[in-house]
């Protein structure tokens, strides 16, 4: 459930402050972008952290809804099979989201997902495509939080 990788409305959420620092590049898309990172963010909070899938589906997918990730069916019901499924093996789901970029139609998100508090985590990066501000595409990239690194550099 991840995507990523433009420039155009920015913003970071940190682990110690969840108001979200917003940057913005000059563009003739600018508020398009803005409004589309708000959309996704919006549809994450409900889809994974207040547990709403079915709502955050009806509300924020278009139709049709393309899935790009070969283990989810295309469409508003493969979502809400995988957040039904997901929901119910691990009640404590969460994802928290460290940065939004957007451009034009185009939105990443850089994540931390969750089974439960004391997982060490996966990292996220989840790509939408949204037209007319409704979410219409998706790809995602995840990988396990390692318990060492090379280089000493967190993953996220």
């Amino acid at each position: 459930m991840a995507l990523f990788g433009l420039v155009a409305g920015c913003s970071s959420d940190s682990s110690d402050n969840q108001s979200a620092n917003t940057t913005t590049v000059e563009s003739a898309n600018t508020s398009v972008a803005d409004q589309n990172a708000a959309t996704v963010r919006t549809f994450y909070d409900l889809a994974a952290n207040k547990h709403q899938p079915q709502q955050a589906a009806d509300t924020y997918l278009g139709d049709p809804y393309t899935q790009h990730n070969p283990m989810v069916a295309n469409g508003k019901a493969g979502f809400i099979a995988l957040f039904n499924q997901m929901l119910q093996e691990h009640p404590q789901f969460s994802n928290e989201i460290k940065y939004t970029v957007a451009q034009g139609d185009k939105v990443s998100v850089f994540s931390l997902m969750k089974t439960s508090a004391d997982d060490r985590g996966t990292v996220v990066a989840d790509l939408f495509r949204l037209q007319d501000g409704k979410i219409v595409e998706h790809w995602d990239v995840l990988q396990a939080v390692a318990e060492t690194s090379a280089n000493g550099n967190p993953q996220i």
